[in-house]
């Protein structure tokens, strides 16, 4: 009996606090499926009648209620293509684009040549090649960072955080070492550079679980490396469709009315790079959650060319609709959260600022990236995925945990390292040969770099998403297959809802 008292004590001693079973299904309390619960205090544990028969195993028993699941992962929700229009509109797009570019493309290669030693004309000769080496650099800054991430995982994220700072600190300067008004640009991405630094003191006490977490995503990564060839062959695919986008730019900039030109091809390339992601992501998902329930036991054989498959099929309407919706809905509901947070000394603007981002709130339910992972598990519709997802989130209080995720900035921040370092190959190059050239061709490569990066890192992005989205609807299955990592999200859930869980319940 004083052994098991023992292993009690590490094991409340190691979670902190006890594992509740008082956990909401939907906005209803889920009862246990038998037995009773009574309050004890905290360090109390979950015990189930047969595990007590085991007095080890009655002090090592740590379980939570299982959401009921929706289906085995992989298995498809109905039959036929999912949100096929977004799908069609999505391949008609881009045929058009692609014909377009081409035009355009020839007949500005048409002109170089005719105007070949003209002072002053807009040759593709005089900054194609910038871009080019630009993309080159960015291609490889990306696939060696990822690798840097695979072989240390914490250590890449504070180093990511502060080179970060540093690499957007540099672009800076390079721009405004240009002596041009419109060098003042530089002067945003310098101040980005500082208030970097700032954000790497705030999130400092995030470091270790958002390391944990990444470890056990890579761990399953480097289990099945086709995961990471597919993000290549994507990079591939933007890589080659960027080049055919610049080579219609060129054109188009010589054109009347080239300003709403360029903004509808600007909109369509960042359409096209978001379903090149997203079909990662998708693919990532399904391998991942996959593991996650089977942990590697009985999983089917090439799990990622099967999500894939069916990614680019029938759930290719579902991430061209969402690749389309989301960052609509996403990015000013973010930023009207940073706002609202600040707060303002004005009460109408602040009433504004809640108004607006009440109404983005419940866009985000029915439009949110989370749908990713039921669209890879599930085939689901894309706006049912979402809902569904959401109010699962909502419901588990795992809400809180991914709006506490640093993952997702630290790759943010990852593709701003990427742009950085392709806007400085491609501005110093034309600053030495077309110093009148050195902003635009900046910014351009600035953007290339962040797209190539943005690709490659979604892996890790997808599989830290998986992971609290099953986390939500099947903790069993993690605690069954991982428990240490159970236990640290489990605890991380707890601290960022210390008002859920004040009274433990257990069973007896």
């Amino acid at each position: 009996m004083e052994e098991c008292e023992r292993i009690m004590n590490e094991r409340a001693e190691l979670c902190m606090r006890a594992v509740v079973l008082e956990r909401k299904h939907h906005g209803n309390v889920v009862e246990p499926a038998f037995g009773r619960m009574i309050e004890l205090p905290l360090g109390a544990a979950f015990i189930g009648w047969e595990s007590m028969k085991d007095p080890r195993g009655w002090a090592n028993s740590l379980a939570l209620e299982q959401t009921p699941h929706q289906g085995n992962p992989g298995s498809a929700t109905g039959g036929g293509w999912k949100d096929l229009w977004a799908a069609v509109i999505f391949l008609l797009h881009l045929g058009g684009v692609a014909a377009i570019s081409v035009v355009f493309g020839l007949k500005a290669l048409t002109s170089t040549i005719e105007e070949f030693g003209t002072p002053g004309a807009f040759r593709i000769i005089d900054w194609f090649p910038q871009l080019c080496a630009a993309g080159i650099a960015g291609a490889i800054f990306s696939c060696l960072w990822q690798m840097a991430f695979r072989i240390a995982p914490v250590g890449m994220i504070i180093f990511t955080i502060w080179s970060g700072a540093f690499a957007m600190s540099i672009f800076g300067i390079v721009l405004i070492a240009t002596g041009k008004t419109t060098g003042l640009i530089g002067l945003v991405f310098f101040f980005a550079g500082l208030s970097q630094c700032l954000y790497a003191f705030v999130v400092r006490q995030r470091i270790p679980f958002a390391g944990d977490l990444l470890r056990k995503v890579i761990s399953i990564l480097n289990r099945y490396p086709s995961t990471y060839l597919v993000s290549y062959f994507w990079v591939l695919m933007g890589g080659g469709w960027t080049g055919l986008w610049i080579f219609g730019i060129s054109g188009v900039a010589k054109k009347q009315y080239h300003s709403f030109i360029i903004v509808g091809y600007v909109v369509s390339l960042c359409w096209t790079m978001q379903v090149l992601r997203n079909l990662i992501r998708v693919a990532v998902a399904g391998t991942v959650a996959h593991f996650y329930v089977h942990d590697h036991a009985n999983m089917p054989s090439m799990p990622t060319y099967i999500a894939l498959l069916r990614a680019c099929t029938i759930s290719l309407g579902s991430i061209c609709f969402g690749s389309m919706i989301v960052p609509l809905v996403e990015v000013p509901c973010h930023v009207l959260r940073r706002i609202s947070a600040q707060g303002s000394a004005s009460e109408f603007l602040f009433s504004c600022v809640a108004c607006f981002l009440h109404c983005f709130e419940k866009l985000i339910r029915y439009f949110n990236k989370w749908a990713y992972i039921q669209v890879a598990m599930y085939g689901k519709p894309f706006v049912r995925a979402s809902k569904d997802t959401w109010d699962m989130l909502k419901a588990q209080n795992v809400d809180c945990m991914i709006h506490d995720d640093l993952i997702g900035s630290i790759m943010l921040i990852s593709c701003s390292v990427g742009g950085s370092l392709s806007a400085i190959v491609g501005g110093t190059w034309t600053f030495v040969a077309h110093k009148n050239l050195t902003i635009s061709i900046a910014v351009v490569s600035f953007f290339i770099g962040f797209l190539f990066t943005y690709l490659t890192l979604a892996v890790y992005e997808s599989g830290v998403s998986t992971y609290y989205v099953m986390f939500a609807e099947d903790p069993d299955s993690l605690q069954r297959n991982d428990g240490p990592l159970f236990e640290k999200m489990f605890v991380r859930q707890m601290e960022l809802n210390p008002k859920e869980y004040q009274n433990p319940v257990v069973l007896i």
